[in-house]
């Protein structure tokens, strides 16, 4: 029996520590949970009969009494059991268990993140078509059974090392996608989410997705289609090959008026040392289309386009026929000269021509500058006194100047959707799903439904993080007054900084959470974040005392993780080879870890042969990599003919040594 819940710790705490070892519906047995969030947790489990690894959701049981909430639980499920991709992570099963949590049981993803991989900076456009390829093949996938994902972002898709093909993509979290499936599942979890799925759980006006992936017509509250997918896609791409979004603000309003209307800025203004050719360029403003009806049509010719790129490495710079433009059909446009090897898109155009300039982006968008409707329609300085305006904009004619076919909503229809913009947030939730990224951890809801969720106080603090986030650091260091002991918000404070390329903050962040909770150690993003800074200048030496000191076991298999990387600046591996040797080492480390560096210093065999016992009962995967060196009886001597350590062999002791770690790292 285990042990009863700490009673100090809250209830989603003891709930989270009830279901680890426990086997849920009969048949999954919880391993650990590798994230959670306002809405849920995830939890690697293992199907008992099968012995196959899976990724369970579990969404928060005061959560399974909101039908939305539900019903959008099991649209996902439904999306993601249905997509038949080898690019789309898939769900096999969902259901609800006896205290009336409902879970969903997902293929398990382990690998990294495409937001990881994106702050490490620009790509190449060649890595970066590929990614989107097979991105657009799981979207032509699901646009074929009329699923729109309308929240992809790098945060949803996976990347998995493969051996033939080391960026292999799985797109993930289905939660708000558009389902049209002729009726929910007859084995629906609970009645509260039995739902046809063709009745939309979104109120009108209400606007789901994140801003900075948004297209304007999911941003204006209309009906998507796969178009809205494909301008995410090349927000990604863009963000890929530029290393930042075409699109940023200080807040989510001000991001949410640039995709209604400015274009978005050339390759060449945010990213002179990059080596993209115009056609390519040319091909991502084509995704980034305004006027949905001057996207490309299909996912599918999303990837004839990359096809043609990858394919013929000529043809992406656009110089002969059979080339890029017509195979993916946009319009031809003036690209412009290119000196010195690099594109340059017109000022305040995309290559069609058709977007209006920054100048007409309506007032009511703008940053720092509230707003009110009057009664003429028109958009005025925070007051109506009568009939008099000041400094206003008629919505009219800001309207007329659109390109069709945003030009031909009514003006009252703008009015609806800028005033669920502004005075909501976002009018809007921003649903992000924890997904499983394996031993580095997962991403987390960021925010939910201000109609729904306040009864869940995670999730109002999720709300009041995806905001804070939104805005920036001033806002994070704010929100850390307000709630001083919660230590997520100074981990997204130290993830803020960082993207200031303020490293020195971004460690001081991290020590102030470390300060308030050991735990923090174990925070996937606080380890990545002290990586970095380790491995740079700035804050390097500040870095190094948290992993040497309070970071622990963790701070010490950073270190290790930092002597084995190739291609390190020498100043870090010293740095780090003299913590090995060191007296603190041995009180911080593992005891796994503490074995695998004894046989990486070991000099003679007998030492290495001491060593074995204690690799069969805490060894891990790491010490693999040097007991199986010793398995191989050549290697010394004139032509390798001798026996190196024939010590090691005297015995059974260094193969029930593998055998035991082996066992162990199977589960």
């Amino acid at each position: 029996m285990s042990d009863p819940p700490d009673p100090g710790k809250s209830a989603n705490e003891a709930s989270a520590e009830r279901l680890a070892g426990a086997v849920l519906a009969d048949r999954y047995r919880i391993d650990r949970l590798v994230g959670e969030g306002g809405m849920g947790r995830v939890y690697c489990a293992e199907h008992v009969a099968m012995r196959k690894r899976v990724a369970i959701k579990v969404l928060h049981r005061q959560l399974g009494q909101v039908p939305d909430i539900v019903a959008r639980f099991e649209r996902e499920a439904m999306a993601a059991a249905n997509i038949d991709h080898p690019n789309v992570a898939a769900a096999t099963d969902f259901g609800k268990l006896d205290d009336g949590s409902i879970f969903l049981v997902l293929e398990y993803v382990e690998g990294r993140s495409l937001r990881d991989e994106i702050d490490k900076g620009p790509v190449p456009y060649e890595r970066a078509l590929k990614m989107g390829r097979q991105i657009a093949s799981a979207l032509a996938s699901a646009h074929a059974l009329k699923i729109v994902h309308r929240d992809l972002k790098p945060e949803n898709i996976m990347l998995v090392d493969k051996p033939e093909e080391p960026d292999f993509v799985k797109v993930l979290d289905f939660g708000i996608a558009r389902v049209p499936m002729p009726q929910a599942s007859e084995n629906a979890a609970t009645d509260a989410s039995t739902v046809n799925a063709d009745k939309p759980i979104t109120k009108v006006g209400m606007v789901f997705g994140t801003a900075e992936y948004m297209p304007p017509e999911q941003a204006l509250g209309q009906p998507v289609d796969g178009r809205a997918d494909i301008y995410s896609l090349g927000v990604i791409l863009y963000e890929l090959v530029s290393g930042r979004r075409p699109f940023s603000g200080k807040t989510q309003v001000e991001v949410l008026g640039q995709q209604l209307q400015k274009p978005p800025p050339s390759l060449a203004d945010v990213a002179p040392d990059s080596l993209t050719p115009p056609t390519v360029e040319q091909f991502i403003q084509h995704l980034l289309s305004k006027d949905v009806g001057q996207r490309p049509e299909t996912a599918e010719a999303v990837v004839a386009a990359i096809d043609a790129m990858i394919g013929s490495p000529r043809s992406a710079m656009g110089s002969r026929p059979g080339s890029l433009s017509d195979v993916a059909s946009y319009p031809d446009g003036e690209v412009g000269s290119w000196p010195g090897g690099r594109p340059r898109m017109p000022t305040g155009s995309v290559p069609d021509g058709r977007l209006p300039s920054q100048g007409s982006i309506p007032d009511v968008l703008q940053p720092g500058v509230v707003r009110a409707s009057v009664r003429d329609g028109s958009i005025a300085d925070g007051r109506v006194s009568g009939g008099h305006r000041a400094h206003s904009t008629g919505v009219g004619a800001w309207v007329a100047r659109l390109p069709a076919p945003l030009s031909s909503i009514p003006p009252v229809g703008w009015m609806v959707a800028l005033a669920v913009v502004v005075l909501g947030g976002l009018g809007a939730v921003l649903m992000g799903v924890v997904s499983a990224s394996g031993p580095e951890g997962a991403d987390e809801v960021t925010a939910s439904d201000g109609t729904t969720v306040p009864a869940n106080p995670d999730a109002e603090l999720a709300l009041e993080l995806a905001r804070a986030k939104a805005d920036g650091v001033e806002a994070l260091e704010v929100l850390t007054k307000k709630h001083p002991k919660d230590t997520k918000i100074l981990i997204e404070l130290a993830k803020a900084h960082e993207l200031g390329k303020d490293e020195v903050a971004a460690v001081a962040a991290i020590g102030r959470a470390l300060a308030i909770d050991t735990d923090v150690r174990k925070n996937p993003k606080a380890g990545k974040l002290l990586w970095r800074a380790a491995i740079g200048k700035k804050a390097r030496d500040a870095a190094f005392d948290l992993l040497e000191g309070p970071m622990l076991e963790a701070g010490a298999d950073i270190i290790y993780d930092l002597v084995i990387t190739p291609g390190l600046e020498q100043k870090v591996l010293t740095r780090a080879e003299k913590f090995l040797a060191s007296k603190s080492f041995q009180s911080n480390s593992s005891p796994a870890l503490n074995v695998v560096i004894g046989l990486r210093s070991a000099k003679q065999c007998a030492q290495m042969h001491g060593l074995l016992l204690r690799a069969k009962n805490v060894g891990d995967k790491r010490a693999l990599k040097y007991l199986r060196r010793y398995e191989n009886r050549m290697g010394c001597g004139r032509n390798g003919a001798r026996d190196c350590f024939p010590c090691m062999r005297a015995d059974d002791r260094l193969s029930e040594a593998i055998r035991a770690i082996e066992k162990r790292e199977k589960g």
